[in-house]
């Protein structure tokens, strides 16, 4: 298996690193301000790196590349992210679901994800903890949340409009711009009814312009971090001799 770079949690440590050698590792900071200075230091390959700091940090860089490189489950084909419906997103917004109706008692209709939610697409073959904090870099927990009918149907108009939703246990069909069919949990949408999603904590306050989740009731904050719940489902379908496979089954459909 190739050592693959993982540059953010590097950048992390040399930064914490940096901090404590230049403090003695027990001055508490304190804000500094600094004035523009005319001879700026560009930062760019002419700069040497540090060889004492390198030294430092090098044990921890160790730990990590092997943490981030462990195989934990295997890709039946390319996972791609995209508009509308993808691969990506039905697997993630699938496990969303699955993860909180497994440890919560709230119950759950639907999952929801946004696509700009998973930055990257899943590579077919070996899949490695590293993939999933590049799929996955948010500290997001998982909520669940209490739609009245009319929020829920303007997260479907948004999702029609915007087309960035991704979701699960649901169908939308939208034709010439104007929503033709909401089903949930196989049943048509009821507009009188209340209907429950989880969702990530990130979405659950407005994020992604869902102004419309930030106005449902909070049935359940979860301890489900939504890059664990990832890494669960993987190696669980890994445990089972599955690889991770989804495809696009139309649940979003727009003509």
């Amino acid at each position: 298996m190739p050592n693959r770079s993982r540059p953010l949690p590097l950048i992390f440590l040399w930064l914490a690193s940096s901090l404590l050698l230049s403090c003695g590792g027990s001055q508490v900071l304190a804000p500094q301000y600094v004035a523009e200075q005319p001879n700026a230091l560009a930062v760019d390959s002419l700069l040497q790196p540090d060889a004492a700091t390198l030294a430092y940090i090098q044990p921890y860089k160790l730990q990590i590349d092997s943490l981030m490189n462990q195989v934990i489950g295997q890709a039946a084909r390319e996972l791609p992210k995209g508009e509308i419906e993808s691969p990506l997103g039905n697997f993630v917004a699938d496990l969303i679901e699955e993860s909180v109706r497994a440890s919560s008692s709230a119950g759950v209709d639907m999952g929801v994800i946004t696509t700009g939610g998973v930055r990257i697409p899943l590579p077919k073959g070996p899949l490695t903890r590293g993939d999933i904090f590049e799929l996955m870099p948010f500290e997001n927990m998982l909520q669940v949340l209490e739609l009245s009918g009319e929020q829920t149907l303007r997260l479907f108009e948004h999702a029609a409009r915007v087309k960035n939703l991704a979701i699960s246990n649901s169908q939308l069909l939208v034709r010439g711009g104007q929503i033709e069919r909401i089903t949930i949990g196989g049943k048509p949408f009821d507009p009188a009814k209340t209907y429950r999603i989880a969702t990530s904590d990130y979405l659950a306050g407005g994020g992604d312009h869902l102004g419309m989740l930030k106005e449902a009731r909070v049935l359940e904050y979860t301890d489900i971090l939504l890059r664990d719940a990832i890494v669960a489902k993987i190696q669980a379908l890994q445990a089972q001799g599955l690889a991770v496979d989804a495809r696009v089954e139309g649940r979003v459909i727009i003509e």
